[in-house]
């Protein structure tokens, strides 16, 4: 298997396996190094290599050293200590990206699956309570934004 580069210049494959470096369990780098060895070698573990063990891939940000979403995720966010009202946005049953995507249980939603649910909205008592209507068109959230923006210092932005 090729060894490949990736640069400025783009991919550069090298032909060159992990045995032709290492002899009884140790590094055995070549004298005279070109700049994509040494690259290469200036990234390499600080240990020695081990020949009785096998070869194994594994995702350092996570602690089994198993990759998922969510350590790919941590490894590339920066860290914030938690504030006081983050329970207001992240619980079980609401999570920001579900909005996002359109996936919250509103009311019309949840009649899909029991045609005897009322969806007329609980805040304004007027329309079927869908996504748009409770982010955007209904008259007690639209009031809710209106004064959020403007404690931003966002004001007289239309939300409809």
């Amino acid at each position: 298997m090729a060894l490949v580069i990736f640069g400025f210049l783009g991919s550069k494959p090298i032909s060159l396996k992990v045995n032709a470096i290492v002899l009884n369990d140790n590094w055995r780098w070549p004298a005279a190094m070109s700049l994509d060895l040494a690259k290469i070698r200036s990234r390499m573990p600080s240990y020695n290599p081990n020949s009785t063990l096998d070869d194994r891939i594994s995702w350092l940000p996570s602690s089994n050293g198993i990759y998922s979403a969510a350590s790919a995720m941590e490894s590339l966010r920066t860290p914030h200590p938690l504030v006081s009202w983050y329970k207001i946005v992240w619980f079980p049953q609401n999570i920001p990206r579900m909005a996002i995507k359109g996936r919250l249980s509103t009311l019309n939603l949840v009649q899909r699956y029991d045609p005897q649910v009322v969806t007329t909205c609980v805040l304004c008592n007027s329309q079927v309570k869908t996504h748009a209507h409770l982010f955007f068109e209904c008259l007690y959230s639209n009031a809710i934004w209106t004064q959020l923006l403007n404690k931003c210092g966002c004001p007289g932005i239309c939300l409809s």
